[in-house]
């Protein structure tokens, strides 16, 4: 029940993020400091993911933007074995200000090894294009695989078209 009122949280904060509504800021403020201090206190580090993406996204007139915040929460999460901390925390190092290739691949596989399968695709992606690895056509279709095999819609798609462009 605990996470599904976490995710819930999550979900709502990105609807307002996007500017889907104004929660009364006290409640949402509330809301978001319990969870944070669930985080920070090691009670549930599933709610570090959540923490992140408020951080990332923001919450207008309640929780202020800030890339640094949510790369410390996602590390938290990942960290603690988190799987979308750890995909979240790649994707930051893809595309944030703290690009870091060696660091987002670290972050994939841990994610990936944790049965993500959004981080096997973006793994998967990053040895497809050779984007700080070596390209490596059969380790990149062997995780699109693994993506399809967790679930991952999208990874599905990738190792079919993958297979089929590449011959493999």
């Amino acid at each position: 029940m605990k996470k599904i009122v976490s995710l819930m949280f999550a979900s709502v904060m990105m609807l307002f993020a996007q500017g889907q509504g104004q929660p009364p800021s006290s409640s949402v403020a509330q809301a978001f400091q319990e969870t944070k201090k669930k985080c920070d206190t090691g009670e549930d580090y599933g709610d570090c993911v959540i923490v992140g993406i408020n951080y990332y996204f923001g919450v207008s007139g309640v929780i202020d933007k800030s890339e640094f915040e949510a790369l410390k929460y996602f590390k938290i999460a990942c960290d603690n074995n988190m799987p979308d901390g750890c995909n979240n925390l790649g994707m930051l190092y893809t595309q944030g200000r703290t690009t870091d290739l060696s660091k987002a691949k670290e972050a994939f596989e841990k994610g990936c090894r944790l049965s993500s399968g959004k981080a096997c695709l973006n793994l998967g992606t990053m040895y497809a294009k050779g984007d700080g690895v070596a390209m490596d056509e059969m380790r990149a279709l062997k995780i699109f695989e693994n993506a399809c095999a967790l679930g991952s819609r999208e990874g599905c798609v990738a190792y079919d078209a993958y297979r089929k462009a590449s011959g493999l």
